[in-house]
């Protein structure tokens, strides 16, 4: 019995995405420099790369949304400066004769602020020292002037506080550490209608 092979007729080509392809082709990978015809691009997703290589621009810092930035006298803070802000009405309360309470708003007081931070200092060679220079700049900057302070923050001045008077500075040394945390407890100052004496 003889045995017959019969070869298929077969497109040796392949159809992928609209293209034809040939199935066994195959080029030499080529390494950028090559001089076999290879200007080392590479075309990816429509682009000639490097050749068409966009330098990476990093986002824009928005400046105007930048609660992290407190500067207090011209006294930039540290970075992680927390603020605690506390509102207070003056409110008077009043029955009228069918048992009703009324509540009448008499004024708003000025804002309670405190600022919370650590004073970091390190040394030429990036060393932690304790930071007595940047204590003092706090000190002679923000506390023992007797006098209206601005305030930069655009967490604060966006609510419309521009202005404060400090009440109190606590500075705190710790055991075994070379920060120094901060308390500072001011009160707001509205220009126009408040009155400083000094």
């Amino acid at each position: 019995m003889a045995i017959f092979f019969i070869k298929d007729a077969q497109d040796t080509d392949i159809h992928y995405q609209g293209k034809v392809l040939p199935r066994d082709a195959k080029k030499p990978v080529l390494q950028q420099g090559d001089t076999a015809g290879n200007d080392g691009n590479v075309i990816y997703n429509g682009k000639e790369l490097p050749r068409d290589e966009k330098p990476y621009s990093p986002p824009q810092k928005d400046l105007t949304n930048n609660p992290s930035l407190v500067v207090l006298g011209g006294l930039t803070m540290p970075a992680d400066t927390a603020i605690y802000l506390n509102g207070q009405k003056v409110l008077a309360q009043s029955k009228i004769l069918d048992g009703v309470s009324v509540t009448e708003r008499i004024m708003r007081m000025p804002y309670e602020l405190e600022f919370e931070c650590v004073l970091r200092q390190t040394d030429g060679n990036n060393n932690n020292v304790f930071p007595q220079d940047e204590l003092y700049n706090v000190w002679s900057t923000v506390w023992l002037p007797d006098s209206v302070l601005t305030i930069q923050n655009t967490y604060l001045n966006k609510l419309g506080i521009q202005e404060m008077v400090v009440e109190s500075i606590s500075p705190t040394t710790l055991r075994g550490s070379k920060n120094i945390p901060l308390r500072i407890r001011a009160y707001e100052n509205v220009p126009g209608t408040s009155i400083i004496i000094q």
